[in-house]
C-alpha cells in the first residue's frame, strides 16, 4: 500500500491510500498517522483528518481496524474523521459490518 500524509496550514491532516488496506497495508497507514496523531507536532493534534480511498483496490478487516482507531482518535480529541470517495471494495467491507454509521463518508 501507499500511503502519502501531509498536513495542510488550516491543520487538516490528509491521508491518500493506494493499494490493498489489508494486514500490511494497515501497519503501513497507522505508522504513518501515529506521528501526527499522538500529539508531537506543535500545535497538537490535527483537528480534522480527511482519508482519501479512492484508490483502495482491496480491504479487509484488519485495514478497517486501522480507520476505526482513527476515527476514535480523532473523536477523542474533539476531531474528526472524513472518508472520501471509498473505492467498492472498502464500501461493502464498511457497510457489511455495520460501520457506516460511525464512519463519515463523503
Amino acid at each position: 500500500m501507499k500511503v502519502v500524509v501531509r498536513l495542510a496550514p488550516s491543520g487538516t491532516l490528509y491521508a491518500v491510500l493506494e493499494g490493498e488496506l489489508d494486514t500490511a497495508g494497515g501497519q503501513e497507514l497507522r505508522g504513518r498517522l501515529e506521528e501526527f496523531l499522538d500529539g508531537r507536532l506543535d500545535g497538537g493534534r490535527p483537528r480534522r483528518l480527511v482519508v482519501d480511498a479512492g484508490a483502495v483496490t482491496f480491504a479487509d478487516v484488519a485495514g478497517l481496524r486501522v480507520l476505526v482507531w482513527a476515527d476514535t482518535v480523532m473523536r477523542g480529541c474533539g476531531g474528526s474523521l472524513v472518508l472520501r470517495r471509498p473505492g467498492r471494495p472498502l464500501l461493502r467491507l464498511i457497510e457489511l459490518l455495520g460501520f457506516d454509521g460511525l464512519l463519515s463518508v463523503e
